[in-house]
């Protein structure tokens, strides 16, 4: 049986495409092939792997979603950044220097009943404020629980 690939439109065998295994309607197990045949498809993936679009597509979500809900532009982001040096406000670890979708950014920072935006911090610093509820009595707690066990 004969197949035609929708990337390079060579009619191919069956078995030059990948399966794929899949419940139908009724729930009978079945196999479906790919589209694209598997030389097009390892090469449909590595360009769009190595495509800085997709990549950056990526970060400019992640950023807008953030962004958009405390009302902060790019620029006003990079504003920050270079004034603190691209180091965490906490604890001043330098931030990536390029941003990828892997390479996180310095995090914003933010009040969570004003919403007001507070600093840049990395990830560790900010997941740290969260789970004390950024209450600094509680902070100053576990500031005191460190020093009575300290070892």
């Amino acid at each position: 049986m004969r197949k035609r690939c929708t990337r390079c439109k060579k009619k191919k065998d069956v078995e030059q495409f990948h399966k794929q295994k899949r419940r139908n309607k009724n729930g009978k197990l079945c196999y479906y092939t790919y589209s694209k045949c598997i030389p097009c498809w390892r090469a449909y993936l590595i360009e769009r792997s190595h495509t800085s679009y997709f990549r950056d597509q990526k970060v400019v979500r992640a950023f807008n979603r953030t962004a958009g809900r405390h009302q902060i532009t790019v620029a006003e982001y990079q504003q920050m950044r270079e004034a603190q040096h691209n180091r965490c406000a906490i604890c001043g670890r330098p931030g990536p220097k390029m941003i990828t979708a892997k390479n996180r950014a310095l995090v914003l920072d933010h009040d969570h009943t004003t919403h007001k935006v507070r600093a840049l911090l990395c990830i560790a610093c900010n997941i740290g404020l969260g789970c004390f509820h950024d209450d600094e009595r509680v902070l100053h707690m576990a500031l005191k629980y460190l020093a009575r066990h300290k070892v």
